[in-house]
């Protein structure tokens, strides 16, 4: 990788896609904690 002050010799591997979605669905979980429904909040608003 550029810039891996590691000296790893491989890349990363790709993710399969049910590892793909768990992850995607647990951020999503965990940025819902943030989402809002007043229209005026400086956080988020409709995503």
């Amino acid at each position: 990788m550029v810039g891996d002050p590691s000296f790893k010799a491989e890349e990363r591997k790709m993710l399969d896609l049910d590892t793909l979605q768990h992850n995607l669905n647990s951020i999503k979980a965990q940025l819902e904690r943030y989402r809002t429904s007043t229209p005026r909040s400086p956080i988020m608003r409709k995503w």
